[in-house]
């Protein structure tokens, strides 16, 4: 656990200070600056919270005035048999009809509007925060998958070690064997001892290829090596050491707390809003 969590602080430390520490793409940086352009979780979240900004645009665009305007054209042909009217003579006549309308409407008051003004509001703070926390949850992502590929790694370098002496004391068993000195049930342990340890090398290197590929869904580029920590990483102890005090703080300033809160003032507003439509409304018309 505390282990866990001291890695976690350096890749908070890094993140926070990206200018500080030039990186290739396959140390731990390097991974974390691909998958900020090519996670298609984070991608996901950052689109998302561009959508929902969208909303208070939208909001505040329908408290300003709307204009309709209208044109129609008609052309009418008649072909008049008789008529006692005068002016009309008999016979074919055609003649065009033009009609232009104009509308302009300007609400004056319409609480709903303005509580969609308000409701969208809180729809872009939890949009930001929801981000926030997007972003927090790609750093333990990669920092997970990284650790998990070096950990890989080094269960295969030790499958490979173990391999080998076991290869060199199944060559000196079936020697013995071969001489007279040794059973033959000597030589069948020796001969299962290393198809145990070549099946634990064919499973250690499908798992390095599983972490690898991990790695290479976060950050989107192929990667078949990465580079190992330093042997000294500069950890940093909390300050204060009270772990009192950070619950506390998690509660004031947990991202999910706060978008679960930002949840629950839009469900306010949006029974505000429904209620507003009960309320009478003013607008100017003019046409």
């Amino acid at each position: 656990m505390k282990t866990t969590v001291r890695f976690i602080c350096v890749i908070c430390f890094l993140v926070s200070f990206p200018a500080a520490v030039p990186a290739a793409s396959d140390d731990m940086l390097g991974i974390y600056r691909l998958a900020i352009d090519n996670d298609p979780q984070f991608k996901g979240a950052a689109y998302e919270r561009s959508a929902l900004q969208e909303s208070l645009k939208q909001a505040y665009a329908r408290l300003y005035p709307e204009i309709h305007a209208e044109g129609i054209y008609g052309k009418i042909s008649q072909d008049i048999v008789s008529s006692s009217n005068p002016v009309y003579t008999t016979g074919s006549s055609d003649y065009d009809t033009k009609t232009y309308t104009g509308k302009l409407t300007q609400s004056l008051f319409q609480y709903s509007l303005y509580m969609e003004v308000s409701q969208a509001k809180f729809l872009q703070k939890r949009a930001d925060v929801d981000f926030q926390f997007a972003r927090q949850d790609l750093i333990l992502r990669v920092a997970h998958a990284y650790l998990t590929a070096l950990a890989a790694r080094e269960n295969l370098a030790y499958a490979n070690a173990e391999r080998d002496d076991i290869k060199m004391l199944h060559e000196r068993a079936e020697a013995r064997y071969k001489s007279g000195l040794a059973p033959l049930t000597d030589l069948y342990d020796a001969r299962a001892r290393f198809a145990s340890v070549n099946a634990q090398v064919i499973k250690a290197e499908s798992d390095l290829r599983d972490a690898l590929q991990a790695v290479r869904e976060i950050c989107g580029k192929t990667v078949s090596e990465i580079k190992a920590l330093k042997e000294e990483l500069p950890i940093v102890m909390p300050n204060p050491e009270n772990p009192e005090h950070w619950v506390k703080v998690a509660l004031e300033q947990n991202l999910k707390i706060r978008s679960t809160q930002y949840d629950y003032d839009i469900s306010q507003k949006e029974i505000d809003k429904q209620m507003a439509g009960h309320y009478p409304k003013l607008d100017l018309v003019g046409r």
